[in-house]
């Protein structure tokens, strides 16, 4: 007998969940009634984890990139370390099984994936449509990408174990939050402020973004406010290392232009949408079809030149404030870093 108005036992209803591809589709169907969120609420210790296996060969990955940590250490020589710090490298890499605790985070790290692909699929492949229309290959490669990116590239080690294909759509996706935070910021990088953002997480990025206040990053990382001499304390903190690793395979630098963005796509059917503008606003007046926002490997590598991120620093570690991983509840989900 189901415990239900459905006409299946909820134990046949428990298996189902169980199937779900990722969190968004699990979200899905338990809020087409009152009945499934019941279920969903009485078996959650069956269900999510299962759930979370479900995304296949990604998941090693969503897994990594919750537990790694970006830490704040001094610099080595400075007594108490002040203003003048460095990023440290991440911690060990924790290879145990997802934990019950875990999941709520990973979860919130699904919605802003899926967020963030909605919104590269309306810039990269069909601007008139308001949902995704990336291929499941796409996607993969786009979601893969993205969680690989918060495996804090101060690891070179760990970049360096991916194929070169898989780093150049982790290019891509770091292009793309690039490209987001122009949107916002609308000037030119200045001082690796660029670098220093993406160090905060994509939640954070995306968050930005959908406020359009530059405050809104600001306020919720202080590490922006750290600037000393020679710039940010996260120069080059994606390019530098992929540079070491272009040059060490010699292996040839990413397209300057979006032709890079081959590397995830493998069609535009519609790119362009003469209604709006290259950030996805309605255009007034004017309705001159402008390109996508894209930045040439000379704007991305001039701060990786004069300063290459440190991997090791001695002394104490001090763990970022909360603030610059997590945003206030209601506003957005977070990536942890």
């Amino acid at each position: 007998m189901p415990s239900n108005s459905l006409p299946l036992n909820d134990d046949i209803i428990d298996r189902v969940f169980t199937f779900c591809p990722d969190f968004e589709t699990l979200r899905a169907l338990k809020s087409t009634c009152q009945a499934l969120r019941a279920i969903h609420t009485a078996h959650p210790n069956s269900i999510n984890p299962a759930v979370a296996r479900n995304l296949t060969d990604i998941f090693p990955d969503a897994l990594r990139a919750l537990r790694q940590e970006v830490y704040i250490t001094p610099k080595e020589g400075t007594p108490d370390g002040g203003d003048d710090i460095s990023p440290a490298a991440a911690e060990p890499e924790d290879t145990s099984p997802v934990t019950m605790d875990e999941l709520p985070q990973l979860r919130k790290n699904d919605v802003v994936v899926h967020r963030l692909e909605v919104l590269f699929s309306i810039w990269y492949k069909n601007r008139r449509s308001p949902v995704s229309v990336l291929s499941a290959e796409e996607t993969f490669r786009f979601h893969r990408a993205m969680y690989r990116s918060l495996s804090t590239p101060l690891r070179l080690k760990m970049l360096d174990a991916y194929p070169t294909a898989d780093l150049r759509q982790i290019y891509s996706v770091v292009q793309f939050l690039r490209a987001m935070l122009h949107g916002v910021f609308k000037q030119p990088e200045l001082d690796g402020t660029y670098d220093v953002c993406l160090a905060a997480g994509p939640a954070l990025i995306l968050a930005t973004y959908e406020s359009r206040d530059p405050n809104t990053m600001s306020d919720a990382c202080p590490v922006v406010d750290y600037v000393y001499d020679g710039g940010a304390p996260y120069l080059g903190f994606f390019y530098g290392p992929l540079s070491e690793i272009w040059s060490s395979r010699e292996v040839s630098n990413p397209p300057e232009d979006s032709a890079h963005l081959r590397s995830i796509l493998d069609t535009a059917n519609d790119a362009t949408n003469p209604q709006m503008d290259c950030y996805g606003h309605p255009q007034h007046g004017n309705t001159t079809i402008r390109t996508c926002p894209s930045f040439s490997q000379a704007d991305c590598h001039s701060t990786a030149k004069r300063q290459k991120p440190c991997t090791n620093s001695s002394g104490p570690t001090l763990k970022r404030s909360p603030t610059a991983a997590s945003l206030s509840a209601g506003s957005t989900a977070t990536l942890a870093y």
